[in-house]
């Protein structure tokens, strides 16, 4: 057996070097980054995380999403990003609850919400939601949110949360538009 914890410890400390990059040179070359349609973003975020979804019985229902919602994004980032809050919201879910998902214009932005109807967030954990290595799960690395919001923030966007007794609900704030300082 102690090969395997060999193996897992090199791939641990892979996993930690991949994100001490991240973390340390911030910005992942966003070769993909254009002006794109939303909706096959997040239709394919939703696709990733069918098994968990019918693990926990769990329903995503689009609560809306404007037609024709586009923003100047990294796709293959931004999925990655959606995978990671809808996973989540399936895993803060009770059984056959429903994480509903808002995508709109809000000023210069695209604004997509993912909301799940799981129990409050505590206070003192909230404080730590996006730092590194952060976690509450027995399994969990602690850098799915962190990883989430630096990628946000590398494209110009924004990434909160709200926390109340009906549910923690996830607010990615997208530029529609780059910014001239955005050189990537």
């Amino acid at each position: 057996a102690s090969n395997e914890v060999q193996e897992c410890l090199q791939e641990i400390d892979r996993l930690d070097m991949i994100v001490g990059r991240l973390l340390a040179f911030g910005r992942p070359a966003m070769i993909n980054r254009h002006t794109q349609a939303m909706e096959p973003l997040i239709r394919q975020a939703i696709k990733m995380v069918h098994e968990p979804m019918q693990q926990r019985n769990v329903q995503i229902a689009i609560h809306t999403m404007e037609t024709g919602l586009e923003a100047d994004v990294d796709g293959p980032q931004i999925i990655q990003v959606l995978i990671n809050l809808l996973l989540n919201a399936i895993e803060a879910s009770p059984p056959s609850g429903t994480v509903r998902l808002t995508a709109e214009y809000l000023g210069p932005n695209v604004c997509i919400k993912i909301a799940d109807e799981g129990n409050r967030i505590p206070e003192d954990v909230q404080q730590h939601m996006f730092d590194a290595y952060y976690t509450t799960k027995p399994t969990g690395s602690g850098l799915g949110l962190a990883v989430s919001r630096e990628i946000v923030a590398n494209h110009g966007g924004a990434m909160e949360f709200e926390s109340e007794n009906s549910g923690t609900t996830f607010i990615m704030l997208l530029p529609i538009e780059r910014s001239a300082t955005d050189a990537n």
